[in-house]
């Protein structure tokens, strides 16, 4: 990965700058901050600095973190420098200062990868659908002479490289890893519609995954929407793990939509160009089908989070009962889960592990893993698959 694999900050048109909530953005900033693997109190000692929510001011939000992450830089540690600018761009590029630190953001991943962070060469994909382009980086397997490609997507707030340290996994889980971005997020130029979800055969196509050994993907939040649209018509996807996916609720309950985190709303209306009034008809758009929904036939893993705050319980309901093969971890939390990290992360891991071979040693213990989490404080498991003998009925454990 070379100064010449990687544009510049692409994205889609810039739109009229917008005034966020700086305790909200706080608060949310100091979560994923927690998932990154950041100390908290680096953390506070940044978000402490922090007067302005936007603006060029040295005390503004993408200033700070601009600020902690070339310090980063400087000093070599070039992965917390991807973290501080990824904040610095939080949650979304929507002025000229949040693109500068998006910008730097790709650079670091740039510098990082180019020192040998992900353990092997990150080659850095620009391919184009419908007239616009997005990123892909893809880290080979050197285990696996033939391995399942591992597709990894973030929601509407997630830069692909917020996933950096997945592609340092590859060799550990025999995979191919391949990070991409949302519609509209980072350095992906498409804008989230009804079509947004093909998007994903595209990264499959130039990942060179195939129907065997297929590929897993790792889709949170809006990224499971547009996987599971995808799944119900691509056989080369063989599972799908992901947390506070919206399936259909999501996007028609008029009073739910309403009551979305201010955050939430404007970066929603920020990728989709679209105004408070026409926002909730554009979202619509992004559901799955009740169609797709009886088509998807690999399993799914969902963490469905009890306190979550973007996305209603009724999504994890709709989609588990629509499954014949799902694992479903509910846990006590708000979206994503940041503050069960470790939890989640087992759980993602298991699935996937389990998803690419079930019936290997390596799976069945993951599959044994899996279950486990349910005897956790907090956190409740369930498992729902048809039987071996085809039976239409389902068990559920």
């Amino acid at each position: 990965m070379n100064a010449s694999t990687i544009p510049d900050q692409a994205g889609s048109a810039a739109a009229p700058p917008r005034q966020w909530d700086l305790p909200e953005l706080s608060r949310l900033a100091a979560l994923h901050a927690l998932a990154q693997g950041m100390p908290r109190d680096a953390t506070r000692r940044i978000l402490d600095g922090i007067a302005h929510a936007d603006g060029p001011a040295e005390a503004s939000w993408p200033s700070r973190w601009m600020q902690a992450g070339s310090e980063a830089g400087r000093a070599g540690d070039w992965s917390s420098a991807v973290h501080c600018f990824n904040l610095g761009r939080f949650p979304c590029t929507s002025d000229a200062q949040r693109a500068r630190s998006h910008a730097l953001c790709v650079a670091a991943a740039r510098r990082w990868a180019a020192e040998g962070g992900a353990g092997a060469p990150v080659a850095v994909h620009r391919p184009s659908w419908r007239g616009r382009r997005f990123t892909l980086y893809v880290r080979r397997c050197l285990r696996v002479a033939d391995p399942p490609l591992l597709l990894v997507l973030g929601g509407i707030v997630s830069v692909k490289e917020q996933w950096l340290a997945l592609l340092g996994m590859a060799d550990r889980l025999g995979v191919d890893v391949a990070l991409t971005e949302f519609p509209g997020v980072g350095e992906n130029e498409l804008v989230p519609g009804e079509h947004a979800h093909e998007m994903i055969g595209i990264a499959l196509d130039v990942a060179g995954a195939r129907a065997a050994p297929g590929a897993f993907a790792l889709a949170l939040s809006f990224g499971g929407t547009l996987a599971l649209r995808q799944a119900a018509a691509d056989p080369r996807i063989k599972g799908i793990a992901t947390i506070g996916a919206p399936v259909r609720s999501f996007f028609h309950d008029s009073d739910w939509f309403a009551a979305l985190p201010p955050t939430t709303r404007g970066t929603l209306s920020h990728l989709l160009a679209a105004p408070a009034a026409e926002l909730q008809a554009r979202c619509a758009a992004l559901a799955v089908r009740e169609d797709e929904l009886r088509r998807i036939a690999v399993p799914v893993s969902y963490v469905e989070c009890r306190r979550d705050e973007i996305v209603q319980q009724a999504n994890a309901a709709e989609l588990m009962a629509a499954l014949a093969r799902s694992r479903w971890l509910a846990i006590d939390d708000v979206h994503g889960a940041p503050n069960r990290i470790a939890v989640v992360r087992s759980f993602l891991v298991g699935s996937i592990v389990a998803g690419l071979s079930p019936r290997s040693p390596r799976g069945r213990v993951a599959g044994t893993a899996l279950r486990l989490l349910g005897a956790l404080p907090g956190v409740r498991y369930r498992r729902r698959a048809l039987p071996r003998n085809a039976d239409p009925s389902v068990r559920t454990e």
